[in-house]
């Protein structure tokens, strides 16, 4: 939801990232990282057409861990924080495309780089 040319609000969900985990025994685990996000995007309209912006949530996660593994983990929840920054280039006044970084920090230990490109549909 667009408040106004400078101030937005987006809610998301996604694949945030992955790891493989070995254990001292030799066992590995692979792990997927699921989340829905809730952030504010400060834009920075240069022109009519180029519009950077920085982006900061909060992240409600999970983890989905290989059940084929020799090694049974325990999956996860919890919540993080999400930086990002980016741009969009409108196309018309229906469809723009994005690009951008994104840093999730989930936990002490999980943190993940995402870079996206998107189209955007205005309505």
């Amino acid at each position: 939801y667009r408040f106004n040319s400078f101030l937005s609000a987006e809610l998301s969900y996604g694949n945030v990232g992955g790891f493989k985990e070995t254990f001292p025994s030799g066992a590995s685990a692979e792990s997927q990282f699921y989340g829905v996000t809730a952030s504010a995007l400060m834009s920075f309209p240069i022109n009519p057409q180029w519009v950077p912006f920085g982006r900061v949530g909060t992240v409600f996660w999970w983890e989905s861990a290989d059940t084929s593994a020799a090694v049974v983990r325990d999956e996860e929840t919890g919540t993080g924080v999400v930086l990002g920054l980016g741009a969009d280039y409108l196309l018309n006044r229906d469809l723009t495309l994005r690009g951008e970084w994104e840093l999730y920090i989930l936990s002490d230990t999980a943190i993940n780089n995402v870079f996206a490109a998107s189209v955007l549909y205005n309505f």
